[in-house]
Formats: structure tokens, C-alpha cells, sequence
């Protein structure tokens, strides 16, 4: 048993869990964590366990709590605990199959839809390496079927689950399986092409957080073997510049200090006004470029 003791209340679940988490020193939002799991077992929100502290948790309840726990002291993300996570004001679905959707990328998802409002005259949008479709699903449901909306993945896995994505939140998004843009090296005149890729070289990848370097699948956070970053945004920029229309936009998340090498990357592939925007907390998190001809 994960826990000390065996909690009788749902206010000492929350106690003894949170104890727990601590205790494993698997981050800092152990009481956060104590409430997200205790409300998963008994379908309670945050309001409702509070109200119901001094109720008798269920022996089946517990047992399953104590499961969750144990996953969760290992260093589990706890998205992976309650089988999703919200990105963009939206609840996916995420398993082991797919990388925990970020905060940080819906940057992403910002910049393609400032960019439909203010520049664009295609309607077609592309998300490479989608994982969970938390960016094409957002995107789709954003513009509510004024867009035509691909995604890619090399991950079969992956784009189950973002077939499902799409299908909770009741959207079109044409999955396609390959590397990157080949699946959809038919398309043109796209307004936006957007990628959260694999961008982490392999020496680099010790020096992971140990619950994403332990839990979460290394297709979707590692380069492939002998792939160095720069040439990797490369052939992702030159991929993409035939598909995009005259002033069409390419976005790209990166990793951290990683800004000048993928911004020389855009630029050797003939992207113009380059430039790199930070997340909310003011760190280097994704270029864009243009392809030439849109007259803005």
C-alpha cells in the first residue's frame, strides 16, 4: 500500500495522499494532485470534496486511489492518471500514446488563428506531428467549419487518439500517417502550417524532467538517432514552403535557446520576416515565417 494507513473520510484521503506526494518529492503541487485524484475515484470537483470532507470513502474507491498513487509517487504525469488534460479551454483525451498537451503550445494555435483573421485567403490548415490533435482539434473548433483542417504523426497510435479528440469535440480533422508533411506533399495553397515536433537531440535527453524522460512516448520529444535539430527544422521548412500560399504562415515550436538555429533553418529555406515569440513565461518558444509573395 502506497499510503500510510488506510484513510476512513474523504478529507483524510486528501490529507494522506498529499502527505505521500510529498514525501516522493514528485514536484510541488502535491495537494493539487491529492484533489485531482481524489475527485477522479469519487467524482467530486474541488467545491464538492470540500463539502463532503467527513464522507466515508468506499473500500473500492480507496483501493483504486491507492493504484493511482503509486503511479503517481513513480513520477506519472498526472494527466496520464485521469486520462486527459485541457489545452485551450478544451478537455482531450491523453494517454502514454501522446505527449501531455502544454500551456506553452497554444502559442501555436494563437498565431494560426491570428493569422486566418488578419492575412490569410486560404482556408486549409496543417498541424504536423499533432500527437493528441490538441492543436488541430482547437484550430477546427476555433473557426467552426470555415477551415479545412490535416494533421500528420509517424505515430499510428498517436493519431488514434486524436481521432477520438476530434470526435469529442465533434470536429472535422483529416488525420494522415507519415513523417512530418510527406502525407500531405499533395496539398497547396495552405494558409498555415503549424508543428510541435520531436526536438530534443538524444545527449539531452538524460537531462529531462524524470517524469517526461520516464513516461512520455520518446518518438514525440526525441530527434530521430543522427538528427541534429537544425538540419531537422530544415527539411520540415522546405516541406513545407510549396504546400503554404503566397504570404502563407509556418510555425514551429522549439526548445529552449534553440531560436537562432531554427530561425537560420527558416531562412535558408526562403521564409521571409522571421521572427521568434516567447510563451507566457518569457521563454524562447516559437518561430515563424512567411512564405515570399503575399505582398504584406
Amino acid at each position: 500500500m502506497i499510503v500510510e494507513g488506510v484513510p476512513t473520510t474523504i478529507g483524510d484521503a486528501l490529507r494522506a495522499v498529499a502527505a505521500a506526494i510529498l514525501d516522493a518529492g514528485v514536484g510541488d503541487t502535491a495537494r493539487l494532485d491529492a484533489e485531482l485524484l481524489v475527485g477522479h475515484v469519487t467524482g467530486l470537483d474541488r467545491v464538492g470534496l470540500r463539502v463532503e470532507s467527513e464522507r466515508v470513502l468506499e473500500p473500492e474507491a480507496w483501493q483504486r486511489l491507492d493504484e493511482l498513487v503509486g503511479r503517481r509517487v513513480s513520477g506519472e504525469p498526472i494527466a496520464y492518471l485521469l486520462g486527459s488534460a485541457w489545452f485551450y479551454g478544451r478537455e482531450f483525451t491523453v494517454d502514454r500514446r501522446v505527449l501531455v498537451p502544454r500551456p506553452e503550445t497554444e502559442l501555436l494555435v494563437e498565431l494560426a488563428l491570428e493569422h486566418f483573421a488578419d492575412h490569410a485567403t486560404s482556408s486549409t490548415f496543417v498541424d504536423a506531428c499533432t500527437g493528441s490533435g490538441c492543436v488541430a482539434v482547437s484550430i477546427a473548433a476555433e473557426l467552426d467549419g470555415r477551415a479545412a483542417v490535416h494533421a500528420t504523426d509517424l505515430s499510428r497510435d498517436a493519431l488514434d487518439v486524436a481521432a477520438i479528440n476530434a470526435a469529442r469535440h465533434g470536429v472535422d480533422v483529416q488525420l494522415h500517417e507519415g513523417d512530418l508533411l510527406e502525407p500531405v506533399g499533395e496539398l497547396r495553397r495552405v494558409a498555415a502550417i503549424v508543428a510541435n515536433p520531436p526536438y530534443v537531440e538524444g545527449v539531452d535527453a538524460a537531462g529531462l524532467e524524470p517524469g517526461v524522460r520516464d513516461h512520455e512516448p520518446h518518438v514525440a520529444l526525441l530527434l530521430p538517432e543522427g538528427t541534429d535539430a537544425r538540419s531537422f527544422y530544415g527539411r520540415l521548412a522546405q516541406q513545407a514552403l510549396p504546400l503554404l500560399e503566397p504570404g502563407g504562415l509556418l510555425a514551429v515550436e522549439h526548445g529552449q535557446g534553440q531560436r537562432t538555429m531554427v530561425a537560420a533553418a527558416l531562412h535558408d529555406a526562403g521564409y521571409e520576416a522571421i521572427e521568434g515569440h516567447d510563451d507566457l513565461a518569457g521563454i524562447d518558444r516559437v518561430v515563424v515565417g512567411y512564405r515570399p509573395g503575399g505582398g504584406s
